[in-house]
Formats: C-alpha cells, structure tokens, sequence
C-alpha cells in the first residue's frame, strides 16, 4: 500500500542561500527554479514582488486594464527534454480569481528583462459586477491544455468560455518563468503539470517538490491509496469529531469528475471511489468539512 507523502510549501523557503523576509519569490529573478513536474502545493500567497515593471505591456492587458500583481509568486524551469507541456493551477478557494503569464526566457541566460511572452490569462470576474462571480468562466481552475487552440484572453469574464489556454510544444534547452497572480486574495492553489516534456533536474540551487496533499485546518486529516491506481481509489481518514464532508475529483482541465457528500464519523473510516472511467492523467482530490480543506493528488494509469 503506497500512501501519499505529506510535504508542505513554507511561505518563506531557502533558495540558493538565500532567505528573504518579505514577497521571497514574487519576482522573475527571485522566483523558484523547478526541478521536476511533480505537484507542487502553495499553502499561501506573500505579497506582490518589487518590480512591478516587470509585467508591463502583456498581450493580454492593454495599457487602460493593466497587469496588476496583488498576490504573487514566480516559477522557472529549463527543458531537457522536448514536448507538450500543459499545467492546472487549481485555487483552494474556487472564488479566487487567479491570473497568470508564462514567459519564454533567453536561451544561453536568465535574464528577465528580455523575457517573452507565450501565453498570459486574464480572465476573471468583471470588477463592480458581483454576478459575474456565479459564472464557470470567472474564477476557479486555470492553466494550459491540450485539447485548445486559444493562445491568450482578454481581461474580464467571458461566460462562453473556461479559463484555460493552449498548451505549448517544447525544445530542449527553452527556459520558462511562469507568474501567478491570485488577484483576490493570499489563498494558495495547487499546480500540476501535464505534457511530454521533461524538466532539467541538474541545475544548481533548483527545488524538487514533491508534494502530494495540502490541508488548512486540523479538525482531519486524509490519505489516498493506491497511488498510483487504474480502477479505485480509498480514501482513509481521521477526525477529532463527526462531521459532515463533501469530496470532489477534479481533472487537470479544473473539471469535477465525481462528487458526494459523506459522514467523517467514528473518528476514521475509508471511502472507496471508482475512478475506472477516468483517462489516464494526474487528478485533484479536494474534501471540505465547514471551515477545513484539504487537498489530495493522484494519478490514473
């Protein structure tokens, strides 16, 4: 029985000798060099950086609706391996409005003043318009994915569409710097990455994080097993009282795939979902009880 690792994302981390005291990793030149695709769970936002500059004149938001960081962080990766690369970027609270730009760095450095931009994603609720926050399109999942042709949005909620952009292919040696924005709050997210390509593990001072749950709260706590799994999933737990709870599975696209309701009763207890119909991929397990979250991955085969 393989149990998922509980790894957590401290707000302020070491990188490459380096503590900061403040926004640590809300710029493109302090920003978290990955190592690997594995999941990676961001408990919370800091701050915005301290080059705001750094996100002028973007595709996707002219100069009368500008890109504004309120909640940020910056990702960095190098490609080692060519391919399709896709990615969900799943808030813990589905009413965040998360915003996000993934810029193609220069070959031979990591120089962010001459970064450029290869998809940016406004989309969102429409500010002064609270019924726009009833609409898919408006907050919730966003990322890149296969199955698209749209390349950039506009700002602003469009309730004919979802949040998410066409993936990209890769080559060998491309260095990337992805910003997310959480516009409307600190709340974290969870971001799975997709696709063929493979990440370049050798680089000095880059983070492997392998993260497989988060949670907010302390009322419970669950696991997933087996994981990987190709028909069920059992999902154990332990409560300090009986609760009630709801579950949802949830897609690398930000779709929710299953859902029910169930009793955290009897201190523990394991609940058995078939997850036989889904296609192959990483999935989200996302289980609420009032005020408590917690958050799960796993993988179909």
């Amino acid at each position: 029985m393989e149990i998922a690792k509980l790894t957590i994302i401290l707000p302020f981390l070491l990188s490459i000798g380096h503590i900061y005291s403040q926004s640590p990793f809300s710029d493109c030149g302090t920003g978290i060099f990955l190592c690997n695709k594995d999941g990676v769970f961001q408990p919370e936002l800091t701050d915005s950086g301290y080059f705001p500059d750094q996100i002028s004149d973007l595709v996707c938001s002219p100069a009368e609706k500008p890109f504004t960081e309120s909640n940020s962080i910056w990702y960095k990766w190098e490609i080692s391996e060519g391919g399709t690369l896709a990615f969900t970027i799943l808030p813990f609270n589905e009413q965040d409005d998360i915003d996000f730009v993934l810029f193609r760095l220069p070959p031979d450095s990591d120089d962010c003043d001459q970064k450029e931009v290869v998809r940016c994603m406004r989309a969102g609720p429409v500010l002064g318009m609270l019924d726009s926050l009833n609409l898919p399109s408006c907050t919730g999942a966003t990322g890149l994915k296969i199955d698209t042709e749209k390349v950039q949005t506009t700002p602003g909620c469009n309730s004919n569409s979802d949040q998410f952009l066409s993936s990209l292919k890769t080559v060998k040696g491309e260095k990337y710097a992805l910003l997310i924005n959480n516009y409307r709050s600190k709340g974290g997210f969870a971001l799975n990455f997709d696709g063929s390509s493979k990440f370049r593990n050798d680089l000095e001072g880059c983070l492997s994080l392998t993260d497989n749950e988060y949670k907010v709260g302390a009322s419970f706590t669950a696991e997933v097993y087996p994981n990987p799994t190709t028909g069920i999933i059992n999902i154990s737990w332990k409560s300090e009282k009986n609760q009630l709870a709801s579950l949802q599975v949830i897609d690398p696209g930000g779709i929710i795939k299953y859902e029910s309701s169930f009793t955290l009763a009897d201190r523990s207890g394991i609940l058995s979902v078939p997850v036989n119909a889904l296609t192959e991929g990483n999935y989200f397990i996302k289980i609420r009880s009032g005020s408590d979250t917690e958050v799960l991955q796993f993988f179909k085969k």
